[in-house]
């Protein structure tokens, strides 16, 4: 069975008097039950990494990272890795978050966000830079017909989802999704996934063949 890998970084702009930006970001797997996310950050200030935290919640990934000031006035550049323990060779969509701090993990000190999605297995490293985020023709979904695992990814412009069998009945509403929809609970067959995208009701067909 072919292995399609998928990662789509969306950029958030956020205006900060430290202006510490995400540069790339790249994800690979290290082992079964290891994957690395390393990041370049680039500031208007010399700064230094500090710390880095996680948090997994399902299929979505929330990686924090903190950055402190240095000394001097020159734009620095660096270069972050940090280490996922999860299982890296399940057929799985996941969401990622990646968020930069400066000088504490306050709020008001995010600098700046990336989300996106990627696929395991990961065979080779994905390497985004700032050319590479989506574009308003991005995929509506991210996974694989037929889809064996029950996980699709939902792109962050559409809020709700409604799920159809074949005789047209609507069995499921998901409302204010983040990242993903799970239909393992569901059996196997065709389903129907109706949502709004731009102010236009679109329907998109999955074969749904739990392993």
């Amino acid at each position: 069975m072919k292995t399609i890998s998928l990662l789509i970084l969306t950029l958030l702009p956020l205006q900060r008097i430290f202006a510490l930006h995400i540069a790339q970001v790249s994800v690979a797997a290290l082992s079964e039950t290891a994957l690395n996310i390393s990041m370049n950050t680039e500031a208007e200030e010399l700064y230094y990494f500090q710390s880095w935290q996680y948090g997994i919640s399902g299929n979505t990934i929330v990686l924090e990272a903190l950055f402190i000031p240095g000394f001097g006035s020159t734009m620095a550049y660096l270069n972050t890795n940090c280490q996922i323990l999860m299982n890296t060779t399940s057929p799985v969509v996941h969401y990622l978050i990646v968020k930069v701090y400066y000088t504490n993990y306050e709020p008001e000190n995010l600098q700046e966000t990336v989300k996106g999605y990627f696929a395991t297995p990961i065979t080779t490293s994905v390497l985004l830079d700032k050319k590479s985020f989506p574009t308003p023709n991005a995929p509506d979904f991210y996974f694989v017909n037929p889809c064996n695992n029950g996980t699709i990814a939902v792109n962050p412009e559409i809020e709700t989802v409604w799920i159809f069998d074949i005789t047209g009945k609507c069995v499921q509403k998901h409302p204010r999704i983040q990242g993903n929809i799970q239909l393992s609970n569901y059996q196997d067959g065709i389903y129907m996934l109706g949502y709004f995208r731009r102010n236009q009701f679109k329907i998109k067909r999955i074969i749904l063949k739990n392993q």
